[in-house]
Parts: C-alpha cells; sequence; structure tokens
C-alpha cells in the first residue's frame, strides 16, 4: 500500500479521535472518558485506538502537545521583536480562534495547568520589553513579566471559554493596552 494513502488513512483516525475526545469532554470529566466511549464516538475499532494509544490520558497528552508545539511555533516567530507586541497577540488570538474547539476541550481538561504553564511560558519567550527601571532589581523585572504572561493567559483562558464572544481583534488590543501600561510604553 502506497506510504500517502496510510498517511491520510492515519491522519483521518487521529481527526477522529480529536473530534470524538473533544466532544466527550463537553459532556464528562475526562476520568469518565472511556477508551470505548472514544471509539464509539470516533467510529471506529478498539483495535485501530491501541495501535496508536494505550490510554485516553495518552491521547489527551498527545493532543495537548501538538496543539502547544503548533501555538509555541506561531508564537516564536515573533520572540526578540519588541515593537511587534500587538501582531504577536493577534497571531495568538488566531490561532486558538481557528482551533477554539480543540483548545476548549484542552483547557478544560487541564486538571495539572500543563496548558496554562506552557501558554505563560511561551508568552514570557516573547522577551517582552526590557527596561532599566532604576529602583526595580532584574529579579523584580522577572516577577513583572511572569505577572504579564500568566495575566495574557487568564485573558485568553477567559475569552476561549465564552466561546470566543468578543472579536479576536478586540482581545489583542486588550492584551496590548494593558501590556503597555504594566511596561509603562505610554
Amino acid at each position: 500500500m502506497n506510504d500517502e494513502i496510510i498517511d491520510v488513512r492515519i491522519g483521518k483516525t487521529f481527526k477522529k479521535l480529536e473530534k470524538a475526545m473533544c466532544t466527550l469532554l463537553k459532556e464528562n470529566e475526562l476520568g469518565e472518558v472511556s477508551i470505548s466511549m472514544l471509539c464509539k464516538e470516533a467510529g471506529i475499532n478498539r483495535s485501530t485506538f491501541y495501535s496508536y494509544f494505550k490510554s485516553v490520558p495518552e491521547l489527551l497528552h498527545y493532543l495537548q502537545k501538538k496543539y502547544i508545539e503548533e501555538l509555541t511555533h506561531q508564537m516564536s516567530r515573533y520572540w526578540g521583536y519588541r515593537h511587534d507586541i500587538l501582531l504577536f497577540y493577534q497571531d495568538i488570538l488566531a490561532y486558538i480562534e481557528k482551533n477554539k474547539e480543540i483548545f476548549y476541550c484542552l483547557y478544560s481538561s487541564d486538571t495539572n495547568g500543563f496548558i496554562d504553564q506552557t501558554i505563560a511560558s511561551a508568552i514570557t519567550q516573547k522577551k517582552l520589553p526590557n527596561f532599566n527601571y532604576p529602583k526595580i532589581s532584574q529579579e523584580d523585572l522577572n516577577y513583572v513579566r511572569i505577572f504579564t504572561s500568566y495575566g495574557i493567559n487568564g485573558i485568553i483562558k477567559h475569552w476561549l471559554m465564552g466561546n470566543c464572544k468578543e472579536p479576536s481583534e478586540y482581545i489583542a488590543n486588550l492584551m496590548y493596552t494593558y501590556t503597555k501600561r504594566i511596561y509603562l510604553l505610554d
């Protein structure tokens, strides 16, 4: 059999599992979702599931890793460019909004804070403005960066859990305005 056909088939199976996981997590806690439920919802055999994953948490971890890696890659294009903060926020939100169903699923099932920590860390990597405050130590500036990154992540999470009601441009501008105020850019 052609390798391309196999890759397409695997990709379709993974998409079915992703969609099934999201559907089931809207109505169930992670601990209530079984492999049988996933397979039935995805329309695949248990043996197919076991070909790729050993458990429901392993599938969830795969999805977390996949989407966080893609989001981090998206964010990395802006690291070190202080003047592109608004565009940085717009791109983050556009990617999350495009994949809002899976991000909703990942955030709502993130009992250990993996998503929060990873996104906040990736935002910190942005190298938000570095100012020479005469009376603030470098360690305190690190706290400001942590405060900002977790605050931005909190806004993203709140927006996402509210089904992205506000336009992403509005939220990006809000985050940008808060960042400017925190870093005294005005």
